[in-house]
C-alpha cells in the first residue's frame, strides 16, 4: 500500500502488477451498497460510450492488510479496483475545458449522471447546490491530449443512501432533475452527442440493464428483488430521457 485519501468511500491507493490502482472494498464508511453503485455507474458509463478509467473486481484477503483513511481496514471480500492515470481533477475553469480533446463527452457526462441519478458532481435539490469539481477527472495522454474520463459513482441512483426497491418506482423513474450540469459546462453542449446518447438510451432492453447490474457480488449485500429494480430502473428511465430530446430539457441550457 502507498497511502490512501478520504472520498465517499475510501479510497485505498495500491501497487498491482499493472501499476498503481485506486481501490474501494468491503469495510468502507460508505457501506457497501456504495460498491454496487460504483461498479454498475461504471459499467452504464462504459456501455454509453465514455470513457473510464480501466477497472475490474479483486479479491481481497485479511493478508492484504489495506488500511482506511479514516482508520480501520478493508475487510476481505471483493473490491472494485481502478488503474491510475496520468492527470488531475478539473479546477472549475471553464477555459480550461477548451483544450480538451473529447470536449463532446462533457454533454454525455450529463446525460450519464442524470441517468444514473448521479448527485455527487452537480446537483440540485431544494434550492440547494452540491458540487464537487474533484469529481471530474481530466487526463493527460503522454501526447498532450487532455480528456475527460467518467469516474466516482458511488452516490449514484440514491445519493448515498442504500439501494431499495423503491428505485422502481415511477418517481425515481420520471425524476425530472438534472444532475452534472456545471454551468461551465454550457458552452460545451454538443446536440450531435445528445442525439446519440438519447438513440442509445432508447434502444436499450431489459437483458442490458440487467447485465450491468448483476455482475454485483453477492458479498455487497445487494439483494436480488432490489438489483432487479435497479435494472428497472436503468431501463425504464433510459427509455424516459431519450423523450425529452424535443422538450430539450436535458440541455445545459435548458
Amino acid at each position: 500500500m502507498i497511502g490512501s485519501r478520504p472520498t465517499g468511500a475510501s479510497v485505498v491507493i495500491v501497487e498491482t502488477d499493472a501499476g498503481e490502482g485506486y481501490l474501494k472494498g468491503l469495510g468502507n464508511e460508505a457501506g457497501p451498497h456504495a460498491l454496487a453503485c460504483e461498479l454498475i455507474g461504471s459499467l452504464a458509463a462504459d456501455w454509453l460510450g465514455l470513457p473510464t478509467f480501466d477497472f475490474s473486481l479483486v479479491k481481497v484477503t485479511e493478508m492484504d492488510e489495506l488500511d482506511l483513511a479514516k482508520g480501520g481496514r478493508v475487510a476481505p471480500g471483493p473490491a472494485f479496483i481502478s488503474k491510475s492515470i496520468e492527470g488531475s481533477p478539473w479546477g472549475g475553469d471553464a477555459k480550461s475545458l477548451i483544450p480538451l480533446h473529447n470536449k463532446y463527452d462533457l454533454t454525455k457526462l450529463v446525460i450519464l449522471d442524470t441517468w444514473i441519478r448521479n448527485c455527487d458532481r452537480y446537483s440540485v435539490s431544494d434550492g440547494r447546490v452540491r458540487v464537487n469539481r474533484d469529481n471530474v477527472f481530466i487526463a493527460n495522454s503522454k501526447d498532450g491530449r487532455r480528456t475527460v474520463i467518467a469516474m466516482d459513482h458511488t452516490h449514484a441512483f440514491t445519493c448515498g443512501r442504500d439501494l431499495t426497491v423503491r428505485i422502481g418506482e415511477i418517481g425515481a423513474i420520471r425524476d425530472a432533475h438534472r444532475f452534472g450540469v456545471f454551468p461551465e459546462f454550457a458552452d460545451f453542449w454538443d446536440l450531435a452527442s445528445e442525439a446519440h446518447c438519447l438513440e442509445k438510451l432508447a434502444s436499450i432492453t431489459a437483458a442490458v440493464a440487467e447485465s450491468l447490474v448483476f455482475q454485483v457480488p453477492v458479498e455487497w449485500e445487494v439483494d436480488p428483488r432490489v438489483q432487479l429494480k435497479v435494472a428497472t430502473f436503468l431501463a425504464e428511465r433510459a427509455r424516459w430521457l431519450s423523450g425529452q430530446r424535443a422538450a430539450g430539457w436535458l440541455s445545459s441550457e435548458g
